[in-house]
């Protein structure tokens, strides 16, 4: 039987394929930018049928209430936003779309949501999900490796989607797939909280692509917080949290005795060999557009900067060849893009999780381990890996989904039905 769920499933695990780049696999070529515009009014589609189409049950509305209250704040800024880029860049109207859809794509958690409530579980479709992570990771440490290693070139397009210059230590890099953080706080969470062996080979894995293929040392950064959060949170014994404690207590002292922290820290200096020139970059760039910010745009930010227009593209031009990007200085990205409505997105955004995270853990709910590694790794991560820029929007997507969907779920199944509590009886 056809039903909405199993059509959601459909849509997604296909979007999620695009994203995750499968089409690069069969076709040498595509246009992004449509495919882009077209995702993002799937997105909205989806979206709207799931807020007027279902007979909305009681669970389901609390299951979509973190996520109303992101998105009413988010949805008037991005439009806001829309406008005023229009107005300022003389964005043309193929090119608003191409610009403007993406910032859709996160409105794919409400379809995610009603799959996670049809399904009464959010395992049972992550599961797919986290399985065409793993598998287009190996298919691009594979092509990674025999093109370094025996100059063969299996799949182009996925080995230089940035640049043949993408280089470091010698060798040409390749970044992570979409979705990554979430697959790794799954696979993490099965392995510590569900005791399931085989979950750490794919995890192992997915941390060993960081570090010699993508080798991007803030992202390792973040995935040693993200396993320190998920083993901090998988145990309701307090004999074995403290000895979790003093043995991560005792990696820590090892690893700043060997110079592990002196490394991490001569890595983000300008004098380094492999990174000064990357941190430079990157101050530069913040120096750069705030000094194009003035008056208003301190409140409403710079607005979506590309190259889509000369005005635009004028302003992102560095030199002859070079190009500002604002995907290279993180969340500060995202200010310079809102402006100080940045601060009601990302806040309200952040404040909450942290919120519900101190809850969990606080009272053991279930699911803590996952929620908090899926909350610590979006805030972290957005440090320096902006959610919401182009790149990442799909990501969020699947953070609110989780986060709103875990916290309701949790909440309602730990507080006893309104007939089943006792009542007390009426003083006289």
């Amino acid at each position: 039987m056809i039903t909405l769920s199993r059509i959601y499933k459909a849509v997604l695990i296909i979007v999620s394929m695009y994203m995750l780049e499968y089409l690069d696999i069969v076709l040498p070529s595509g246009n992004t930018d449509m495919f882009r515009v077209i995702i993002g009014g799937i997105a909205v589609t989806l979206a709207i049928m799931t807020l007027i189409i279902p007979k909305k049950s009681p669970e389901f509305k609390n299951q979509i209430r973190f996520a109303n209250r992101f998105f009413i704040i988010y949805i008037p800024i991005v439009l806001l936003t829309s406008v005023v880029s229009v107005i300022w860049y003389g964005y043309k109207f193929m090119s608003t779309l191409a610009i403007v859809m993406p910032y859709f794509f996160p409105l794919f958690a409400y379809p995610l949501i009603y799959i996670f409530y049809r399904d009464k579980t959010h395992k049972k479709f992550l599961k797919k999900i986290v399985i065409l992570v793993v598998v287009i990771m190996c298919i691009k440490a594979i092509t990674w490796y025999l093109y370094n290693y025996h100059g063969i070139i299996l799949f182009e397009k996925l080995l230089f989607k940035h640049s043949e210059k993408w280089v470091r230590n010698g060798v040409l890099r390749m970044d992570i797939s979409y979705l990554f953080g979430v697959s790794l706080c799954f696979l993490l969470c099965e392995f510590f909280v569900e005791h399931k062996r085989k979950a750490i080979i794919p995890a192992v894995g997915m941390i060993l692509f960081t570090v010699f293929i993508t080798q991007y040392r803030f992202l390792e950064i973040v995935i040693i917080i993200t396993v320190l959060l998920v083993y901090l949170t998988s145990t309701d014994s307090n004999r074995r949290e403290l000895i979790r404690i003093l043995l991560l207590a005792t990696a820590g002292i090892m690893f700043i005795a060997l110079g592990g922290l002196d490394a991490i820290f001569a890595s983000f200096s300008f004098d380094n060999v492999d990174y000064g020139s990357s941190n430079k970059a990157r101050l530069l760039t913040i120096d750069y557009f705030w000094n194009l910010m003035e008056g208003f745009q301190y409140v409403i930010g710079l607005g979506f900067l590309y190259s889509y227009s000369p005005r635009a593209a004028a302003l992102l031009t560095r030199g002859k060849n070079l190009t500002y990007w604002m995907e290279d200085i993180g969340i500060l990205g995202g200010f310079f893009t809102f402006g100080m409505l940045s601060f009601l997105i990302y806040g309200s955004l952040f404040f909450r999780s942290i919120k519900l995270c101190v809850t969990f853990v606080q009272n053991k709910y279930a699911d803590r381990a996952f929620l908090t590694s899926v909350v610590g790794y979006m805030i972290v991560c957005c440090l320096m890996l902006n959610i919401l820029d182009r790149q990442r929007l799909f990501d969020t997507a699947f953070y609110i989904a989780i986060i709103s969907y875990i916290a309701a779920k949790d909440e309602t199944r730990l507080r006893p039905p309104l007939k089943a509590r006792k009542l007390k009886a009426p003083t006289k």
